[in-house]
């Protein structure tokens, strides 16, 4: 009785021992896998890190370039108004151009009318007077003329014939300023003016 008492404990303890195998076993399986679990935790820890290092990385880097951006944008509308404010004033003086053009044909086309109306004598007067000095200028000047000094108008273009011709003054007339040339000028020889 007692040799199969015995037996029957060994057989239990074998059977504990296979057990305890097998327990040691999967304790020790499951060890190398949280190990590697650890490892792989670590490794994904590290990639996140780094991903997040770079995501900083190009939060900061887009940062900055949002506000070179943002520089350049306020340079480019301070230089469109500066543009803007050119171009206005190059609008005012070409209108102003336009406009001393379109006097200066005016005054052209008067005067062209007003000599084609004149007899030739006058007209040839009429044409140096032009030529030689703007009608709104001739009330300021005065031409001296001495003995030094030629007459600035070439009198004998005023003349065709001076036998034919009385002391009088040459008269050109004109809608504005009407010049009057003496021929003996007694007065220091100036050009007179009449209005």
């Amino acid at each position: 009785m007692k040799l199969l008492f015995a037996e029957s404990k060994l057989r239990e303890i074998e059977t504990l021992k296979i057990e305890l195998k097998s327990a040691h076993q999967i304790n020790q399986q499951l060890r190398d896998e949280v190990s590697l679990l650890r490892k792989r935790l670590e490794e994904e820890d590290s990639k996140s890190k780094s991903r997040i290092r770079s995501m900083e990385l190009d939060n900061s880097q887009a940062m900055a370039e949002v506000i070179r951006l943002k520089n350049l944008l306020v340079h480019e509308e301070r230089a469109k108004e500066s543009a803007k404010a050119k171009a206005r004033k190059v609008e005012d003086e070409l209108m102003i151009e336009r406009r001393r053009c379109t006097e200066f044909s005016a005054l052209f086309e008067r005067a062209k009318k007003e000599i084609v109306a004149l007899p030739d004598s006058e007209k040839m007067v009429n044409i140096e007077s032009q030529m030689l000095f703007p009608r709104s200028s001739l009330s300021e000047m005065n031409f001296p003329s001495d003995s030094s000094q030629k007459s600035f108008f070439p009198f004998e273009l005023f003349y065709e014939n001076e036998n034919d011709k009385d002391d009088s003054d040459i008269y050109v007339p004109d809608s504005d300023t009407a010049v009057s040339l003496p021929r003996n000028d007694s007065k220091n020889g100036l050009l007179s003016l009449s209005s």
